[in-house]
């Protein structure tokens, strides 16, 4: 008897809806830029006799502080966000198979690419405002959230890619209760039990709080879990104190620059001016 073919299941892919033509860069602009560059371009629309989309133009919003530095790392940092967007499958997949060294290995590597991610966040805060006024904890700490919601969802929908006005949802956090419906498989053999995946932690840096102690059976292994998770939050701000130190040299650097070169024009004009009046001296003579 013949067998009967199977197709081949494959996740679907969450398509963000598409901005109005032109209005990608918009989101790609310094922020304080942002009302401006909107309302030339609804103009223009407008005047192009493309009406409904100079009304689409016209009705996004600004986007927050933390939801345009969220757009900006989409722009600059695109791997890492293919990266985190595939540990979540990689998560789903562990908790399916009951495995937990999977599981494991996926969340260092979400914990890992959320950190890069905040480091970046930092540094370009720190570049829009150079006078120190860039980034502080609690605006990390939005971006940060954001990261994880947009994790666990899989991707940016139902807000187009790379155009936040808001920090996402947390609710966006459900997701990863998926992961939570398989058990791990029990062997008949006598041996000790596989931890419950609901007591494994949900790795994310500098958020130990998210780290959820194992239930009475494995009280070891969740106290080592919570220590690497401490672990990962030192070196999380360990990188972080390194970006700021980075970025406040590179601003000392750059006005240092600006400086030597205006002192550079005015020596090159005050030797134009020896010159000339040693020139005319010379004539009198």
């Amino acid at each position: 008897m013949a067998r009967r073919a199977t197709a081949k299941k494959t996740r679907p892919t969450k398509r963000a809806p598409r901005l109005p033509a032109g209005a990608d860069a918009l989101f790609a602009l310094p922020l304080p830029e942002f009302v401006a560059a909107r309302t030339a371009l609804e103009k223009r629309l407008r005047k192009s006799g493309k009406v409904a989309a100079a009304a689409d133009v016209k009705a996004l919003a600004k986007p927050s502080l933390s939801a345009w530095l969220v757009n900006q790392l989409w722009r600059v940092a695109r791997a890492d966000f293919d990266n985190l967007f595939e540990t979540r499958d990689a998560l789903q997949r562990a908790s399916r198979a009951g495995d937990s060294r999977a599981l494991r290995e996926a969340g260092r590597v979400q914990s890992t690419t959320i950190a890069r991610l905040r480091t970046r966040a930092s540094a370009i805060a720190h570049e829009a405002k150079p006078d120190g006024g860039g980034a502080n904890l609690a605006l990390l700490t939005r971006v940060t959230t954001s990261l994880r919601a947009l994790a666990a969802k899989g991707g940016f929908a139902p807000s187009p890619a790379g155009a936040l006005t808001a920090d996402v949802d947390a609710s966006g956090f459900d997701a990863f209760s998926e992961m939570a419906g398989a058990p791990f498989p029990r062997s008949k053999k006598a041996r000790a039990p596989e931890p419950n995946l609901e007591a494994a932690p949900v790795y994310v840096a500098n958020d130990v709080r998210e780290v959820r102690p194992a239930k009475k059976r494995a009280p070891k292994s969740a106290a080592k879990r919570l220590a690497a998770a401490a672990r990962e939050r030192a070196k999380a701000r360990a990188v972080a104190a390194k970006a700021r130190d980075e970025a406040r040299a590179a601003a000392s650097k750059k006005r240092l620059e600006t400086e030597l070169a205006a002192a550079e024009r005015a020596l090159d004009a005050a030797s134009r001016r020896v010159h000339a009046l040693q020139a005319r001296l010379q004539s009198l003579a």
